[in-house]
């Protein structure tokens, strides 16, 4: 199985969001993120090709799932090579994206 990892810039964007959701939405949507969160990272250590790809170079993979119950969207890298999936951005799902590339 494959480590999952959140990249330095998912961690900003994770505590920029969390600070917004509890000024404007409350505990229970905090709590709502945290969960899916650790049900992402389950499912992609365990298939972590689930979601679309958004575009690759050579054998890393840029994919995206939308949470179950949050209103965001998660872009991770696939690394078969290195055998981790790291989680590189969090979009709010009213977020405007900007075009997919690898870092």
């Amino acid at each position: 199985m494959p480590t999952v990892a959140y990249a330095a810039t998912f961690e900003r964007e994770l505590a920029a969001q969390v600070v917004h959701l509890a000024e404007h939405g409350g505990a229970a949507l905090v709590d709502r993120l945290k969960d899916d969160l650790a049900r992402l990272r389950d499912l992609l250590a365990r298939f972590p090709w689930s979601g679309t790809e958004l575009t690759s170079e050579r054998d890393r993979r840029l994919r995206k799932l939308k949470l179950r119950h949050a209103p965001f969207t998660v872009w991770y890298i696939v690394d078969p090579v290195a055998d981790r999936v790291m989680l590189t951005r969090l979009f709010h799902g009213r977020q405007r994206t900007p075009g997919p590339r690898l870092p």
